[in-house]
């Protein structure tokens, strides 16, 4: 393409064809302009010349990938299912609720919400207390979108005044790098990470977290004991009834802000004491 541009403007205007010859593909518009500014070889009118070329070229070249992708999608297969991820049916929603992705060679429609549901949990996703977001991915053949699937998808929920999550307003922000939207957004991938460790953990593990809470703040609470005499009911009794109090201490522990940390530290020793109070029969005998 680029040659067949050059001939077609000026075939006797060597400098410039060798300029197009050297030119190294994977470099940016504005980073071809700046090279040719600084080129002393080549004078204004031909710096003229050269952008004319290049634009032209670049005006080929989306043509052509416009057409390519036109002819992708109309050969694509249609994936064979119309309802959303709850199995609502897809004819119940109008067009600005669904989107459409062409994947690996067939086209899969969703609705919008699933998408950002799908979304925003991958840049939730956490081992332990340690944030690990990570690309979404097609639920239907477990491989992660690319970015131009979510740029399509953020753009298409600016465009219909959906609300865009938090999460991925500073996702994409961060230019959709996964290590730079990491170092950024940090304090609130922390404090994602302690609500999917109290949703997702089994009652042993919470049990457990309930234990070193009150052994952490057992000064603060008098001495107090959670009785170890438990059954696998009472055990679950006390993760039900002390859930909410671990939800404040590990805010009050692990989380980023200060005084986040200060405040719920603050309040989960202030709810435990009356908690304990009200309901003596989960403390040891032994406690003060």
């Amino acid at each position: 393409i680029g040659h067949k541009v050059i001939d077609k403007y000026h075939k006797n205007h060597d400098q410039i064809v060798t300029f197009f010859l050297s030119f190294n593909s994977k470099k940016s518009f504005s980073r071809i302009y700046l090279d040719m500014l600084a080129n002393p070889f080549i004078d204004q009118g031909q710096k003229v010349i050269v952008l004319q070329i290049y634009s032209t070229i670049r005006l080929v070249c989306r043509a052509m990938c416009y057409l390519a992708r036109r002819w992708r999608w109309k050969v694509a297969r249609r994936f064979n299912l119309d309802t959303d991820l709850y199995m609502n049916s897809l004819d119940n929603f109008p067009s600005t609720q669904k989107i459409q992705f062409l994947q690996l060679g067939t086209l899969y429609t969703f609705r919008v919400t699933d998408i950002l549901n799908i979304w925003k949990k991958a840049l939730e996703h956490s081992i332990a207390f340690s944030p690990t977001p990570q690309m979404p991915k097609n639920p239907y053949i477990n491989v992660p979108f690319d970015r131009g699937h979510l740029a399509t998808c953020y753009q298409h929920m600016k465009d219909t005044a959906f609300s865009v999550p938090v999460m991925i307003e500073m996702f994409w922000k961060a230019s959709m790098d996964m290590q730079l939207f990491l170092m950024s957004a940090y304090p609130f991938l922390k404090e994602a990470s302690i609500k999917n460790h109290l949703e997702d953990s089994s009652e042993e593990t919470l049990y457990f977290d309930i234990m070193n809470m009150i052994s952490s703040l057992r000064e603060e609470l008098d001495g107090a004991r959670l009785r170890t005499d438990l059954s696998n009911s009472d055990r679950q009794r006390t993760v039900c009834n002390l859930k909410p109090y671990l939800y404040l201490y590990l805010y009050g522990t692990l989380s980023c802000n200060p005084v986040k940390r200060r405040t719920f530290r603050t309040q989960a020793v202030s709810e435990l004491i009356k908690f304990f109070r009200k309901r003596p029969e989960f403390l040891s005998v032994t406690s003060s």
